[in-house]
């Protein structure tokens, strides 16, 4: 995801310079930059689906991180500078990725449950065996 979120962030960069160029570009020239705007465009919107596949759609810190996503492609309509958004979408894409990487460094709960009740079952079939080599 750390992948995605950077791309976005820079075509997002890609696409707000396209839009500049276009707005200041002459009249014969905008056929030309608005198709370059609209294929960077797709492309940016592609990467945000991406992304909004890759993250749980209950978690709070998800749903800010794909309306400030979506905030920021709205802004590239109205040209709207988005480095204040830009900012908040990198503060918590490292929320959730420091928070993903927590969990899977400490094991899901279940897996974490099931590894302890087969540590005990070990633990009672070596002292069960020591019981009976001694009786």
């Amino acid at each position: 995801m750390r992948d995605d979120i950077s791309r976005f962030i820079g075509q997002l960069d890609s696409t707000e310079k396209l839009v500049l160029i276009n707005k200041k570009s002459k009249p014969e020239d905008k056929e030309e930059t608005s198709s370059a705007v609209i294929k960077d465009s797709v492309k940016l919107r592609e990467i945000k689906s991406k992304i909004e596949l890759l993250i749980n759609p209950h978690e709070p810190k998800h749903i800010q991180l794909v309306h400030l996503l979506t905030a920021s492609i709205e802004n590239i309509k109205i040209i709207k500078s988005n480095s204040s958004v830009v900012d908040n979408i990198t503060n918590i894409s490292q929320e959730i990725l420091k928070e993903e990487w927590k969990r899977v460094k400490n094991g899901e709960p279940f897996f974490k449950f099931f590894r302890f009740a087969f540590g005990l079952a070990i633990v009672g079939i070596i002292l069960y065996s020591l019981y009976e080599l001694v009786c």
